[in-house]
């Protein structure tokens, strides 16, 4: 495999690769379920169409970028705090109508801790598929969503910029592009296959590029001689760090490693 992976998304503002991810289908159930959750809450005249929920994204993805202290401050009557992007496409009480109705799913699943946004992650990991062909060279590890709400599935990582959040496994390219992913909800229950829990990540990442040749990198956290042998046997090439308790023997296949900090230090100033 050789060159950039072609884009299958027409058109030439990024608007366009974002509907391609949150496609109409998608909107048309989350309007559904936003109104038949209204209804249940006994707002049997909530309004709200596709077109609401484009521009109510739209106003989200702007505020992250310029934040004030309160939501209303965007609609102020003053002209050098009111952001008239966002003023003059939704009225503030019915922006705030739909943040309360927003809905996704009718019947949860309590098996799943994910259930409130299930049918949302399950259709992104269609559409960022889709959206684009995949690298050459792809790696497994994973990511923090920032979060400092309340949930039971936020976790803090004192070693991130942000260490609050959700922690999530993603397959992603040189390009910095998430092509699947997997939100982390703590240990699962049924017991991991003979690749453990973390490799079991990556199989589960990694199955849909069985016999195309691709190069995966990953560290030690999820490697092991049985899932380098699961990979090169789907034809998946893979390079990682490994603990030494998980090489079954196979380091006596390699060098032994010098542990001789200052002799490497010496022969390291001799080949300068």
């Amino acid at each position: 495999m050789q060159g950039s992976p072609s884009v299958n998304v027409g058109g030439q503002y990024t608007v366009d690769f974002f509907l391609a991810l949150f496609p109409e289908s998608l909107m048309n159930d989350i309007v559904f379920e936003s109104k038949r959750y209204a209804v249940k809450q006994g707002k049997d005249h909530f309004k709200l169409e596709v077109d609401d929920l484009r521009d109510f994204l739209g106003i989200n993805l702007i505020m992250t970028y310029i934040r004030y202290p309160q939501i209303q401050l965007y609609w102020s009557s003053d002209d050098s705090l009111r952001m008239n992007l966002i003023a003059d496409n939704m009225p503030v009480n019915h922006f705030e109508e739909i943040a309360r109705f927003l809905h996704f799913v009718d019947a949860e699943n309590a098996q799943d801790k994910f259930n409130k946004v299930r049918p949302v992650l399950d259709k992104l990991s269609e559409t960022f598929v889709a959206a684009t062909d995949f690298e050459e060279h792809l790696s497994v590890d994973e990511m923090i969503i920032p979060f400092k709400g309340r949930s039971s599935l936020k976790q803090y990582f004192k070693s991130k910029p942000k260490p609050w959040g959700f922690k999530v496994w993603v397959l992603a390219g040189v390009s910095g592009y998430v092509y699947k992913f997997e939100m982390y909800a703590g240990a699962r229950s049924e017991k991991p296959s003979v690749l453990g829990a973390c490799g079991d990540v990556v199989w589960c990442l990694c199955e849909c590029l069985r016999d195309k040749g691709h190069k995966v990198y990953f560290d030690n956290v999820f490697n092991s001689y049985h899932l380098l042998k699961q990979l090169q046997a789907s034809n998946i090439y893979a390079v990682g760090t490994c603990r030494t308790n998980r090489l079954l023997g196979a380091d006596s296949a390699l060098k032994p490693v010098n542990t001789d900090k200052g002799r490497l230090r010496s022969n390291l100033r001799r080949h300068l």
